[in-house]
């Protein structure tokens, strides 16, 4: 192996690889039997190396080429070899693929080398396909359009090969960092290394990171490189690293792709996310698990120190790489450069993970290096320069002023040849040496009137340079009128916040700038800017970060200084002129409205179509109009105007290609700001309403951008200024015959719904102290949400189901239940682990609370107890029970500690509400008092924020005010208004000088005067069961969290002084039951009462006046078997049995007594003379319809969901929230047999067939259990999943051989029973806008009837071949389904899309297979002039100009 070691001067890289061959192969050198695999390649190896040896020199070119490559082949092959010989049995079971084997990459190491022997031996140039051995499996059939082009990519922060050093310099110290990089990787190190080299400013650090890159670039080995580049935007801040580092994995290994790809393809959040520690953790971490490495795969990182953007994801990505690195792959090799920093010396310092060189010190003394350079680039690449020079008397050593005055920068050595070489003609070359020979040169300054007084600073050594060159460059008279436009024109350059090329800045001019004056000037600058030479069309950069310091320093540049402030004026402009001249309606001809944007290649359709300039604008130019606060020039103001007046659709239709269009709201905010500052109350209007617009519509632009026009526009509000100022132009649309939206919701914006498993109900909710964040909390997932873009910022997982959150004061700390009796502490903006799942109860966990220093975190549990977490010393204090009277039978309670800690209320189930004082600064609490009125189950209430006010809700839907030191009402006169149903959740506004309560129940919000408890302004109808209500920090908004996962945030303003028309209130229908005749309909509402309809001819008219009793949410209804009694359980624990025998004189109702929570389910018995209902108070009660006697039955452990009579009403079958399914004896009341254990989680349904043989039970969790009685499921058990979400209907056909089920994803599903395997059969039926509640066969089980929390009830027919009748047939036929977010669609993979409603037209629409409303008008819409497809783009109908027709060449 000795030619190794001779063949590694042709490449500093492959100095490092002759230890690790040697190493590799020693290794079977001592053993007795070597394997015949490994033995034929060491011949094979040792006989091209004799060969190689036999040549004296290796001067002819084919040879250092040949032995270029046969060095590179020999470092994979030692890689091999190390990995074989470690863990030969892994190794082949680490091949995934029977058709690959470790056999197989012999063969190919050994093809390589006998190839490159016949070369050398032919005197032939041959291309060999480097073997490289990366990992241990092979990817197959990887498909071919894994989409990761809408994630974040750093585009132009890949190393640059003509950055790197020259041949022979540097030469040690690369060595030195090669030999770092490229180590024997010891099978038991833990984790990555990471290399820092760190230097002044122009030491040549970036020079060195583009000549590693290269290097490992050329071995196959090089997973990303990143440099960091304050000039841009795009690629200087933390979170374009791990994104962009991932994808160039991908592209270098199939098998990282295939991982990547599997994590984000159904987390689109994911692939957008800013959260530095998300990137790493799901975009690197995660695919690195799934994948065995070999060999070394190196991440560059280029200057660090230029990584800008907040400084908690500075500090995040700082500690990621000094902390975090061990969790990667041994084989993964970062080597980072930065200048000294403070913020990366803290973080990196004593981490022992982290190797350090310093540019300057023995080793890495570049004075030698430097010598070098200019011998190479002056003399041996331009002898005839060195000649002309050497021949000048008096420079015989004419580069040790050179020398000297570089003063150890490279980047000075470097600028200074750049400078030297730029001219062609040999004489200008020669001047210009001369040039930067003298001492210092007058400044160009003094011609101009200013002085330059050397003696007030000194500057380095690269400023000076930059003054002689730039002195040089305009010094003559034919340049010297370029000094006073040379601020713009570099300005220019320097304020973009992220690089154009030259064509794209000179489209960015002002008007009074003649074109191609920009590309003269900047064309003269070859040795200070990059992307500069003739015909380039690469982005124009600054050389070095030090050029743009120096020109921004006014001292150091003088006349060269540029103004920032200036810049960003000139640049709006030219921003919104381009934006007015260039956008057009359907820009990219997008071929059809049916696809999603992901699916058409945008970025391919955008090329030849959309500028350079006119993206840079699309995405900056409210960013320059935000610095130029303060200028409100009339031509801005009118250029703005044009803009929204003629180019706001189309600057939307671009963003949504662009995939920007969840950032467009922040840039009319900031439009907004601006013209209020300029007084234009005209611009102030419309922004005001595109802020609205956008934030209700961005998803869907971002989908498909042709829905802007089709779906959009057509249902925007009538009031809305865009729609008025745009929907005339585009008529080829739907039109809303009726029901048309008249103003805007209340409702600014719903944000994007997590796909996950598991209960989706939003339980806690709070915000970041400065309102930017909105952290939410679900049964698997704590959700922290941007407020500003809508899109999720970050997320962790958990598994409990009633979470709590808390946000520190300070703004640092998130907590957050991690399970019912332990919490977890993360880092708020980061979402790091500070304390992980602590165990700080025996009880579940009701309350979390910060103290005001945010020291100290309050646990409160549903038992009455209390305990501290202080957050200094992590020490948990033991629980103190408050109150000793706690009841005995399972219950939740309600536990709410004021923002300031001095008080605390309680409240268990059936109890009244007592409130504690803390006793001064101790832990202790006393001094019990109690409000005077008894709380109801789940019932809430909360403190206001100065502490002395409590605020309590209860199930009868009033809202009391009380004072908190004499536990009396504030709001003295009995109040009149109140909410439908029980209340939910309550918050205070955060102002004290003016409180207002914010309350939510089953359907609606509210807003009370915190002092009187008045009502303020109308309730917002529609929203489906609000669990969590809360105001912003700042008042202005209202967000809300629902039982289905829906989260909205809501204008409080809008709230307040609603515009829209009150409507008539029509009753909100929630449960249904049919009569055995199917005459009759019996469907409670959300106001507590019971409606009655009758069935006539396939018609349904409402009868009598609704039945009143109840003073709770009606939650279960049943019809006795002869039609004569019907039962009504509620949320007030008790059940109504009424007389239903005459239609219009009900006969009285009877009250049910004995329950003492909700009731969930009733059932009559065969004969009518009994019923079993069950509760969320674990108990089951058998009734006497008679005498209204009852039995209970007790032996579950929490709530029980649903009940059943079967064997002649002999027994009884209950399933309850303890996951099981009990069978009971109906006399005797006691349980048969063992518990059935058959679902993982809560039963919430259950259903017998009619034979009795057969029982559908469905869970919380989607699923479906199909199981024979006889056996309690032993001989017979098939599962089926609905969904995700818990299913609230089960339904067995006569027949037996299919089942109906209906469930909280809004849909209707029909299940074969009979098949070998039960499947779904056909299509769902969907189209209600909330949970579907029943659904129930209808006339000989061709139609279906359903109710949904939507209010709705529908009915439908089975036939899948049905349509209804006022809509076009063909498109029902096409696009028969109706997606959980409003889009109507085809029923294929990959589905084409129709048209998008908003969520003000859902409830009411019919589509399909729906024929008809109960209680309700259909939603009337106009297909005859809507045109989708590939003919979408006919919808335009406004004036043809070049800036709006379709195609302007056409």
């Amino acid at each position: 192996m000795d030619v190794v070691g001779a063949l590694a001067e042709i490449n500093p890289y492959t100095k490092a690889v002759k230890e690790l061959v040697v190493a590799s192969c020693k290794m079977f050198q001592d053993q007795q039997h070597l394997d015949e695999d490994i033995r034929a390649l060491l011949a094979v190896m040792k006989h091209v190396f004799e060969l190689v040896s036999l040549s004296k020199d290796l001067s002819h070119d084919y040879q250092r080429k040949i032995a270029s490559q046969l060095v590179q082949q020999t470092t994979e092959c030692g890689y091999f070899i190390q990995a074989y010989g470690n863990n030969k049995q892994f190794l082949t079971r680490m091949f995934s693929n029977p058709s690959r084997s470790a056999s197989d990459e012999v063969a190919r190491f050994s093809a390589n080398f006998s190839r490159l022997r016949e070369a050398f031996q032919e005197q032939a140039v041959v291309q060999v396909e480097l073997a490289v051995f990366r990992v241990a499996s092979t990817v197959q059939d990887i498909a071919h359009n894994i989409d990761l082009l809408d994630m974040r990519y750093g585009k132009g922060a890949s190393f640059v090969p003509e950055k790197g050093c020259l041949p022979g310099t540097r030469t040690r110290l690369l060595a030195e960092i090669t030999r770092s990089l490229i180590r024997t990787t010891d099978p038991q190190s833990q984790g990555a290394s990471l290399l820092w080299l760190k230097g002044a400013s122009g030491s040549g650090k970036s020079t060195l990171a583009h000549t590693i890159a290269k290097m490992f670039h050329d071995g196959k080995r090089l997973g990303s490189s990143f440099i960091f580049d304050r000039s841009d935007e795009n690629i200087r801040v933390p979170e374009a690293l791990f994104c962009t580092i991932s994808q160039d994995l991908a592209a270098l290994i199939p098998e990282w792709k295939q991982a990547l790809s599997n994590i984000i393809r159904d987390d689109r959040a994911l692939r957008s996310t800013k959260s530095v520690r998300i990137q790493f953790e799901k975009l690197i971490l995660e695919p690195a698990k799934h994948i065995e490495f070999f060999g070394p795969i190196l991440i560059v990182i280029d200057a660090l120190d230029e990584c800008i953007g907040d400084f908690e994801s500075r500090r995040e990505l700082h500690v990621i790489l000094s902390s975090r690195l061990h969790e990667l792959p041994s084989s993964f090799h970062i080597f980072m450069t930065s200048r000294p920093d403070n913020e990366i010396e803290q973080a990196f310092h004593a981490s022992p993970q982290v190797s350090c060189l310093e540019v300057g010190g023995v080793l890495a003394d570049p004075t030698e290096d430097i010598v070098a350079f200019y011998k190479q680039r002056l003399v041996d690449d331009h002898p005839d320069l060195a000649a002309r020079l050497d021949a000048i008397p008096d420079k015989h050593n004419w580069l040790r002023p050179l020398i000297e005055k570089s003063q150890g920068l490279f980047q000075w050595a470097i600028t200074a040849c750049r400078f030297i070489l730029e001219p062609q003609l040999l004489e200008e070359r020669v001047a210009r040496f001369g040039v930067l020979q003298k001492q210092r040169i007058s400044n160009v300054a003094k011609t101009v009137g200013s002085t330059y007084d050397p003696s007030k600073h000194n500057p380095s050594p690269l400023h000076e340079l930059y003054t002689q060159i730039l002195n040089a460059i305009f010094a003559s008279a034919d340049r010297e009128h370029l000094l006073t436009i040379f601020p713009t024109l570099l300005g220019r350059v320097l304020a973009v916040y992220t690089p154009l090329p030259v064509d794209a800045l000179d489209a960015l001019r002002d008007l009074n700038e003649d074109h191609g004056l920009l590309k003269s000037v900047v064309e003269l600058l070859g040795s200070l800017l990059t992307g500069v030479s003739a015909g380039s069309q690469d982005p124009v950069r600054v050389f070095h970060t030090s050029f743009r310091d120096f020109l921004v320093d006014k001292e150091c540049s003088g006349v060269f200084y540029i103004d920032p402030f200036s810049q960003h004026v000139a640049l709006a402009s030219a921003c919104l002129r381009v934006l007015n001249s260039e956008l057009k309606f359907n820009i990219v001809d997008l071929p059809t409205s049916y696809a999603s944007t992901n699916l058409l290649n945008a970025k391919e359709l955008m090329r030849g179509r959309v500028s350079a300039q006119l993206l840079y604008a699309s995405e900056f130019w409210s960013n320059h109009l935000a610095e130029a606060t303060g200028e409100a020039g009339i031509m801005l103001i009118e250029l703005v105007q044009e803009f929204l007046n003629t180019n706001f659709l189309f600057w939307l239709e671009l963003l949504g290609l662009t995939q920007k269009i969840y950032w467009a709201g922040s840039a009319i905010r900031t439009m907004v700001k601006w013209a209020s500052e300029c007084q234009s109350e005209t611009l102030v209007n419309f922004g005001t309403d595109a802020e609205r617009f956008i934030s209700n519509f961005a998803e869907v632009i971002g989908r498909n951008p042709a829905h802007l026009y089709i779906s959009i526009l057509p249902f925007a509000p009538e009031s809305s200024l865009v729609s008025q100022q745009y929907l005339p132009l585009f008529t080829n649309t739907i039109c809303a015959r009726s029901g048309k939206q008249q103003v805007w919701s209340e409702i600014i914006r719903t944000f994007p719904k997590r796909k996950e498993s598991g209960d989706q109900c939003i339980y806690s909710m709070t915000f970041s102290p400065d309102g930017t964040l909105l952290i939410t909390a679900a049964e698997k997932s704590i959700c922290m949400w941007d407020l500003e873009s809508g899109q999720l910022f970050n997320t962790f997982s958990i598994d409990f189901r009633f979470p709590r959150v808390a946000v520190s004061p300070d703004g640092k700390l998130l907590a957050a239940t991690k399970s019912w009796n332990s919490v977890v502490i993360r880092g708020l903006s980061l979402g790091d682990i500070i304390q992980d799942g602590t165990e700080v109860s025996n009880r579940p966990i009701i309350c979390l609370q910060f103290s005001a220093d945010s020291r100290i975190l309050w646990i409160g549990s549903d038992e009455g107890y209390v305990c501290t977490w202080e957050m200094a010393t992590n020490r948990v204090t033991d629980p103190m029970q408050l109150w000793d009277s706690v009841p005995q039978s399972q219950y939740w309670g309600c536990m709410k500690i004021s923002r300031d800690t001095k008080y605390l209320a309680f409240a268990p189930s059936g109890h009244s509400i007592s409130i504690f004082d803390r006793l001064a600064d101790r832990m202790e609490w006393a001094n019990r008092h109690e409000i005077d009125i008894f709380s109801d189950d789940d019932d809430e209430f909360n403190f206001s924020p100065d502490g002395r006010s409590l605020a309590s809700g209860h199930r009868s839907g009033f809202v009391y005010v009380w004072d908190v030191e004499s536990a009396t009402r504030k709001d003295w006169e009995s109040p009149s208004t109140k909410h439908e149903s029980r209340v939910r959740r309550m918050s205070f506004s955060p102002n004290v000088a003016d409180p207002v309560i914010v309350s939510s129940s089953d359907r609606s919000v509210r807003l009370w005067d915190g002092v009187s408890g008045s009502p303020v302004g109308k309730p917002v109808q529609g929203q489906n069961a609000i669990l969590s209500v809360l105001f912003s920090p700042d008042g202005r908004f209202l967000a809300t969290g629902a039982w289905d996962g829906t989260i909205c945030l809501l204008d409080r303003q809008a709230v307040e002084h609603p515009i829209a028309k009150e409507q008539a209130d029509k009753a909100f229908l929630t449960r249904i039951v049919l009569s055995p005749d199917e005459k009759c309909l019996f469907a409670s509402s959300a106001d507590c009462s019971i409606h009655r309809f009758a069935l006539e001819d396939r018609q349904i008219r409402s009868t009598g006046s609704p039945m009143r009793g109840h003073t709770g949410l009606i939650v279960a209804l049943a019809i006795s078997p002869n039609g004569k009694l019907l039962a009504s359980g509620s949320a007030d624990n008790t059940i109504c049995i009424w007389d239903i025998q005459a239609e219009e004189s009900l006969g009285g109702r009877v009250v049910l007594h004995g329950h003492t929570a909700v009731v969930r389910e009733m059932v009559f018995d065969h004969h009518g003379e009994h019923l079993v209902s069950c509760s969320d108070d674990s108990t089951i009660r058998v009734w006497n319809t008679v005498n209204c006697a009852s039995v209970e039955l007790r032996g579950h452990n929490f709530g029980v969901y649903s009940v059943q009579f079967y064997n002649n009403d002999g027994l009884i079958m209950s399933g309850s929230r303890d996951k099981t399914i009990r069978i009971w004896n109906a006399e005797s009341g006691q349980s048969i047999g063992d518990p059935l254990t058959l679902h993982d989680t809560y039963v919430f349904r259950i259903a017998l067939s009619s034979s009795e043989e057969l029982v559908a039970s469905s869970s919380i969790d989607g699923v479906i259990c199909i199981w024979d009685l006889q056996s309690r499921g032993s001989a017979r058990r098939t599962y089926l999943r609905h969904g995700t979400s818990l299913v609230r209907s089960l339904v067995f056909t006569s027949d037996e051989l299919h089942l109906l089920s209906a469930a909280e994803d809004h849909t209707i599903r029909l299940w074969n029973l009979s098949a070998e395997r039960p499947q779904q059969g056909g299509r769902p039926w969907e189209g209600h806008s909330g949970e579907v509640r029943d659904a129930f066969f209808l006339n000989n089980q061709s139609q279906i009837i359903s109710s949904a929390h939507d209010g709705i009830i529908r009915i439908w027919d089975v036939d899948e071949s049905s349509t209804n009748p006022n809509s076009p047939a063909d498109l029902q036929t096409s696009f028969p389904r109706i997606d959980y977010n409003g889009w109507v669609h085809s029923d294929e993979e990959e589905p084409k899309l129709l048209f998008w409603l908003p969520p003000h037209y859902r409830s009411t629409f019919v589509w399909g297979r729906c024929r008809s409303l109960v209680n309700a008008e259909p939603l009337q819409l106009d297909f005859s002039r809507f045109v989708h497809g590939e003919r979408w783009a006919e919808c335009w109908t406004g004036p043809v100009s070049a800036s709006s027709r379709p195609d302007a060449s056409s």
